[in-house]
């Protein structure tokens, strides 16, 4: 997964997969998207139904694991995790 987060450019980053998450998820996955869907409860993360996605377990808060899944490199972050803080 390193190596194709490396990669990986014009994609748009994910943070959180709940209600919302799941939506936005699909959306992107029916339009053929790249995305990096980032989750703090690994197990949300267990075998996503998607398959433009790159799981990432860990807080979307932290600005070494945005940098990890290349947010200098995105073309969107869509944060839909269930603080408003947090967002």
């Amino acid at each position: 997964v390193d190596d194709q987060l490396a990669n990986l450019t014009g994609h748009v980053i994910v943070c959180g997969h709940g209600r919302m998450g799941r939506i936005v998820c699909a959306e992107l996955d029916r339009q053929k998207r790249w995305f990096v869907l980032v989750e703090k409860a690994a197990e949300l993360l267990d075998r996503p139904p998607y398959r433009h996605c790159l799981p990432v377990p860990g807080d979307a808060t932290a600005d070494d694991l945005l940098r990890k899944v290349g947010v200098e490199r995105a073309k969107a972050l869509i944060t839909v995790v269930g603080s408003d803080s947090d967002n």
